[in-house]
């Protein structure tokens, strides 16, 4: 009997576990829509002036409720703060290894209340966490110390109350690499996707032929499918994988699916311009590690590339990006050869609305793994990267418009 009424009881609770499947088609159902963003403001890019001369593929900027820009200068490891007409106002860290410095600086995100976090991290070594208070003023650096799997990227929540990243474990002569959510207290809430390979043999990296494998396995893994999470303002999570189109909406606390949304897609075919801009871009990271850049050459990047065996079509997602007012922006193109990346936006309740398209890789990080526009007072920001590699930080008047 109580075997009956728990199977019964079971199927009476189902529709509370259900959530909503959002079927999408090629084109829009009802109107199309269209991400707007209209410049205005630009700075940057001026080898003549040291605080508007920026180096690094990976540099970022963040925004406070004032407008003032904060630059994650990752070449230099410094942070630089501009007001909201992109004057110069003060160096807020630099390199070195003590508090509130930097030894290699991914990002540095504000949240809602102005506080923020600077997160520093160079390869092999521990990352660190520098937190500061609404008025930049550093307030201390915590390490994760015990944690059972180590950040090797983070960006955090809107809330500040979790971040999603690339987490990392060695032992038992493999590398284990878990894509994810931790909390605050480095614990991992929810993993999206893993990949384990053997451990590398890291007393060969002063090898060339080292380099060539590794860059080839890594993209060859990178082909077959990795995690994306994207977090709203109002606390919902995105989660996906780059290797099929299925995007899940989750509640802020990560125990309920709200939304799966789905759509048809055509396959976008790889070019030679792609594989191009692979090695331009490698070639760009590694320049940024000085003991690396004689070692890895452009000679060992491109043997990597051709041994990696690019497939034919690319996956149909590359990263997931959300705006201030809750629209998704699904990125479903990366040209690195052009620097143009396309997105199909979509309403919160996971219905597919319309095309956007930037160019200077201005969307999204591919390397990084992480959006590089932010969106923040009715404004975008972002880094562009010229033809030149160049770096310029652009303002935009952003919204999310009926055609």
């Amino acid at each position: 009997m109580c075997l009956r009424v728990g199977f019964f009881a079971f199927f009476l609770c189902f529709p509370c576990l259900a959530q909503e499947v959002i079927n999408n088609n090629l084109q829009p159902k009802g109107d199309s829509y269209r991400l707007v963003l209209e410049e205005n403001l630009r700075f940057g890019g001026d080898d003549n002036d040291e605080t508007l001369f920026w180096t690094g593929p990976n540099t970022s900027v963040a925004a406070d409720a004032r407008g003032h820009m904060f630059i994650s200068d990752v070449g230099q490891r410094r942070v630089l703060e501009f007001d909201n007409q992109g004057h110069f106002v003060r160096l807020l860290g630099s390199q070195g290894q003590g508090p509130g410095e930097y030894q290699g600086l991914p990002s540095l995100q504000i949240f809602a209340d102005g506080t923020a976090i600077g997160f520093d991290a160079v390869p092999m070594s521990i990352p660190r966490f520098n937190f500061y208070d609404a008025q930049m003023g550093f307030l201390e650096m915590k390490l994760p110390n015990g944690a059972q799997l180590i950040p090797a990227a983070a960006f955090f929540s809107p809330q500040g109350d979790k971040f999603s990243g690339t987490f990392m474990k060695f032992g038992d002569g493999k590398l284990l690499m878990k894509v994810g959510i931790m909390n605050m207290e480095f614990k991992l809430v929810k993993e999206v996707s893993e990949l384990v390979m053997p451990m590398p043999n890291f007393s060969r990296m002063g090898e060339p032929q080292f380099w060539v494998d590794l860059i080839a396995e890594g993209l060859k893994r990178s082909f077959l499918g990795t995690g994306l999470i994207g977090f709203t303002n109002q606390g919902a999570v995105y989660t996906a994988s780059t290797d099929r189109y299925e995007i899940t909406r989750w509640s802020g606390d990560l125990t309920k699916k709200q939304t799966v949304i789905r759509k048809k897609y055509k396959a976008v075919a790889y070019q030679q311009a792609d594989i191009d801009g692979q090695v331009e871009n490698t070639l760009e990271q590694f320049s940024q590690m000085p003991s690396l850049a004689s070692i890895v050459t452009r000679s060992v990047i491109e043997k990597g590339v051709e041994k990696a065996e690019f497939p034919p079509k690319k996956n149909p997602l590359f990263g997931l990006l959300v705006t201030e007012d809750d629209y998704l922006l699904a990125i479903t193109d990366i040209q690195l050869g052009t620097g143009i990346q396309k997105a199909d936006i979509y309403s919160s309740d996971g219905h597919y609305l319309g095309q956007a398209s930037i160019g200077g890789q201005g969307f999204y990080n591919l390397f990084a793994a992480r959006p590089r526009m932010s969106f923040r007072n009715g404004f975008a920001y972002t880094v562009l990267i010229g033809e030149d590699g160049g770096l310029q930080v652009v303002r935009y008047k952003a919204k999310v418009e009926k055609i």
